[in-house]
């Protein structure tokens, strides 16, 4: 999350269970310096407000080079408190932190259910996938909001519809709208 050319909050986090491209399980890592040098940089020459997500990879030598920028939040938001995030946005002057939650490794259940049951038969996958969705935190659960949980399946339909029956990714469903695959896509 950058504010006029500064850097708010970085989190930096790898896909452990994916939906094809997407990532529906995620683990927070520590701040990578090559990492957050990158985005203070950027936020620097660019003066950009708003959030802004980038795609690394790291080669043999640890070092990092950023392949992607999407002006838009990604799974990172995760494993941020909600409530500074919501301040950082209604408040931009009260310059306060955004701290992280507690959790480390997190997830989006329903996308996760569907990957595991994917993989049933794979032996590899299926336990690396069973155990991500036992240890890790669900996104939308909250005790103080528990109906929202529940209610995913009915509120999601429009992406699960497509993902269980024309075999396509919880990913590939919701980033239909706003994917461009090229000129005459």
């Amino acid at each position: 999350m950058l504010r006029a050319g500064r850097v708010l909050v970085t989190s930096v986090y790898r896909g452990v269970v994916m939906s094809v491209t997407v990532a529906v399980c995620f683990e927070r890592l520590a701040e990578h310096a090559a990492i957050a040098d990158f985005v203070a940089s950027f936020a620097r020459k660019n003066g950009y407000s708003g959030f802004a997500s980038f795609d690394f990879v790291e080669d043999g030598d640890g070092r990092v080079q950023a392949i992607e920028c999407n002006p838009r939040v990604t799974s990172g938001i995760h494993f941020l408190e909600a409530e500074d995030v919501a301040r950082a946005i209604a408040e931009p002057d009260a310059d306060r932190p955004v701290r992280f939650r507690p959790q480390t490794l997190m997830q989006q259940f329903y996308p996760c259910l569907i990957e595991w049951q994917a993989a049933m038969f794979n032996g590899r996958e299926r336990g690396m996938k069973w155990r991500a969705m036992r240890e890790a935190r669900d996104v939308t659960w909250d005790p103080r909001d528990p109906l929202v949980f529940p209610t995913m399946t009915f509120t999601s339909y429009p992406i699960l519809v497509p993902a269980v029956f024309k075999g396509k990714s919880m990913g590939e469903t919701a980033t239909e709208d706003i994917l461009w695959s090229g000129a005459g896509s």
